[in-house]
């Protein structure tokens, strides 16, 4: 079994990070709205005690590519689960004006 902070976790993880934030080229776009179609169509299939995930999971790829409607999504992760830690990172990423590289400029919003 492999732990979470083993050493070569932790280098892998730093090096998938960098490339995410470093690398301007963004997501392939026919791959992403696709993906995006697919996550839409998960939120609308589940219940909503189950959307916490999908939620956050749509407010990372929107944010990936620099929209606003990134926020929303995020705050509908936060309001079924305060805990939702990806919600919560991207949450603080947007308030901090921190995006991936292949954005431009990150989305910004004033802390809550």
């Amino acid at each position: 079994m492999t732990h979470a902070r083993s050493p070569e976790n932790t280098k892998r993880m730093t090096r998938l990070l960098t490339q995410s934030f470093d690398s301007t080229s963004g997501p392939d776009q026919k791959l992403f709205y696709r993906a995006l179609a697919f996550i839409r169509t998960m939120i609308q299939s589940a219940p909503e005690e189950f959307r916490v995930q999908p939620y956050a999971l749509l407010a990372y790829a929107l944010w990936w590519r620099g929209e606003g409607e990134a926020v929303t999504y995020a705050r509908k992760a936060l309001a079924l689960d305060a805990r939702c830690s990806l919600a919560v990172i991207l949450m603080r990423a947007m308030t901090y004006g921190i995006g991936p590289a292949s954005v431009g400029k990150p989305i910004v919003i004033s802390p809550a």
